[in-house]
């Protein structure tokens, strides 16, 4: 895969740098790699959420004879379905001391 800049990478290492420049992608369907992009996260963790391994991280997906593509829609509603609101702080205790 060739990154932005024109440089060849390799997409199945974890620090292969692929980026979309400074606007969001809009295209409607990814290739794996351009979906591991677009998640942040490694190209073997995708295929880890495709084949269900994680329940949690399940990623919907379309398939036609070997190649398999994203839909972009898919992709965010992953990320949405796996988001986690922060909890409450608790107000803290007023404890008075008396002797």
């Amino acid at each position: 895969m060739t990154s932005n800049k024109g440089q060849e990478i390799d997409v199945t290492q974890p620090d292969a740098a692929v980026t979309f420049g400074d606007a969001p992608p809009t295209k409607r369907w990814f290739t794996e790699p351009e979906a591991a992009v677009y998640l942040g996260v490694s190209l073997k963790t995708l295929q880890n959420w495709r084949g269900g391994r994680a329940a949690a991280h399940r990623v919907a997906f379309s398939r036609a004879g070997k190649f398999v593509r994203y839909e972009r829609r898919d992709l965010d509603q992953a990320l949405g379905a796996n988001r986690v609101q922060p909890r409450r702080r608790r107000p803290a205790s007023r404890t008075s001391s008396s002797p």
